[in-house]
């Protein structure tokens, strides 16, 4: 999708984990665990709403932020983390494997192409059914989610250190 906004309101989105489950489709809560800002680095832990009578999935992401030097592109790269640190959370299934990337790439005059890619096992069984319905509802509910909060004022207005805006 292309949108109107800065890089640093998507990122800032992005990393607001608290109202995650208003825009990210399926989410019921997202916790941050570990953030550094200065190496664009989080863990987080995920918890997915997965239709009844399923079981609820549960998954810890590791994930890093970068900037293009030269194209300004952002990337946001992710993967699930599975150690016995981090123990799935009491009544969930782990996701034993999730890859994700978010590219937003300037195309000037302050829009934006905003890129999703995923995959992930969820774990457990899940009918073909269920899981073919989150294919198709998960990337297109979580943009139209990310369009609807993208223009609040806390995203646009908060400058990220390490991301770098074109000129304008």
């Amino acid at each position: 999708m292309v949108v109107r906004t800065s890089l640093a309101g998507l990122v800032n989105l992005i990393q607001d984990v608290d109202n995650a489950k208003r825009w990210v489709y399926s989410t019921e809560r997202i916790v941050m665990i570990k953030r550094d800002e200065a190496k664009g680095s989080f863990v987080i832990r995920a918890l997915i709403d997965i239709p009844w009578p399923l079981t609820d999935r549960d998954v810890i992401v590791a994930g890093q932020v970068a900037q293009d030097p030269r194209t300004l592109a952002v990337t946001i790269n992710s993967r699930a983390l599975n150690s016995p640190e981090h123990p799935p959370e009491e009544g969930y299934v782990r996701m034993p494997q999730m890859e994700g990337i978010w590219l937003f790439r300037p195309l000037g005059n302050e829009m934006v192409e905003v890129t999703m890619y995923g995959h992930a096992d969820p774990g457990g069984h899940i009918p073909s059914g269920v899981v073919n319905m989150m294919i198709e509802m998960t990337p297109r509910k979580t943009l139209e989610g990310m369009r609807r909060m993208l223009p609040d004022a806390r995203y646009q207005r908060t400058p990220v250190a390490e991301i770098r805006e074109p000129a304008k």
